[in-house]
């Protein structure tokens, strides 16, 4: 069937079990996330930046937190030794959310 709205590039669906450690649906309430996608111009694009900021960057945000007690949510300038390195596999999509001048900054905090 087609999307609920006809503007949505893609619709994100929270699934309760579908998490890390979820064991599948109905087995827990841990939240994790179906993305159904249309094949427009940008989804591709769009659907990776949702990614790097719900789920990269609070994942990284998360291990720095959890096992080192550094807080980055307070601005203030990530240590050498924290600086977190992601690959991507070259997509054209992946590295537009890399190049361009908004993500250079979001990457840079």
């Amino acid at each position: 069937d087609e999307m609920p709205d006809p503007d949505l590039d893609f619709l994100v669906v929270e699934v309760e079990g579908l998490g890390i450690g979820g064991y599948g649906v109905g087995d827990s309430n841990v939240l994790g996330y179906a993305l159904f996608m249309r094949g427009t111009r940008g989804a591709e694009k769009k659907r990776f930046e949702w990614m790097r900021k719900n789920l990269l960057f609070p994942f990284i945000d998360n291990i720095r937190m959890k096992y080192f007690r550094f807080d980055s949510s307070q601005g203030v300038v990530i240590p050498d030794d924290l600086v977190a390195v992601c690959c991507a596999d070259g997509d054209n999509s992946q590295l537009a959310t890399i190049v361009n001048e908004e993500s250079v900054d979001e990457y840079d905090s």
